[in-house]
């Protein structure tokens, strides 16, 4: 049987079927955190994901930048993560925006 190159069509499709395995498998790795956030922590985590500024959270959530780092730093230790980063790739990934 003659191997046929592969088109840029499959490539790309290629390519977005390893990024849904790649995003299973971290749902998979993480869904039993997720399942332990709350309401605050979630919203918290959306405000984060979409680039809201700390004062600007804060406001929103009526609270001080403190309390917010507090509360960033409390759910980074709960999900094993050390960055921001970490936090916007779980929201995309879990669809909390």
């Amino acid at each position: 049987m003659e191997m046929k190159p592969i088109d840029s069509y499959s490539k790309q499709l290629l390519k977005m079927l390893e990024q849904i395995e790649e995003e299973n498998l971290y749902i998979k790795k993480n869904i039993e955190a997720y399942s332990q956030l709350d309401k605050a922590e979630i919203l918290l985590i959306e405000l984060k994901a979409r680039y809201y500024s700390d004062e600007l959270i804060a406001k929103t959530l009526k609270t001080t930048v403190d309390s917010l780092d507090e509360g960033l730093t409390n759910i980074k230790k709960k999900l094993g993560f050390t960055t921001d980063s970490d936090i916007i790739k779980f929201a995309r990934i879990f669809k909390i925006t």
